[in-house]
């Protein structure tokens, strides 16, 4: 064999390598981002003065959330802040759905455009932060209200 030969086959043994190591690392990242903590907004109901919102919660990270809630803004139809509200999304064990209700008093559901996720402020389990579980946040809507980031 030559020395120029030598020279390649070591050539496309450092690429086949290469290749190995990017298809793992970008499996990995598909695996991180799989990761999610996912919120939907299921219905709004005016009750008198009264908006009830439901929403579903599905933890779908790799942990038990002991606690979690979020710091919202309820925008009008302007797009207007109405309000600023803490839910509470209690505790969430690994791929466990939660749904609850929550009454914005004086609020007709009519007016609310959206509602926004202004921050985490309370996310605790094991490797958990506010920051971590605000960036896995996935939002959908199945009622006329968006929800939002």
């Amino acid at each position: 064999m030559t020395r120029a030969g030598l020279s390649s086959s070591r050539w496309y043994i450092a690429l086949g390598f290469l290749a190995f190591f990017l298809s793992g690392a970008a499996a990995a990242e598909q695996e991180v981002t799989k990761e999610r903590l996912s919120l939907t907004l299921l219905s709004s109901t005016q009750q008198e003065l009264v908006c009830r919102i439901t929403l579903q919660f599905k933890n779908e990270l790799n942990v038990e959330i002991k606690n979690l809630a979020a710091e919202i803004v309820l925008l009008d139809k302007a797009g207007l802040a109405r309000d600023f509200l803490v839910l509470d999304g209690g505790s969430l064990t690994k791929d466990k759905r939660r749904i609850r209700q929550f009454d914005f008093q004086e609020t007709r559901c009519a007016d609310l455009s959206e509602i926004l996720i202004n921050d985490v402020i309370r996310c605790e389990g094991e490797g958990l932060n506010p920051r971590l579980c605000a960036a896995r946040l996935s939002l959908t809507s199945s009622a006329d209200i968006k929800l939002g980031l």
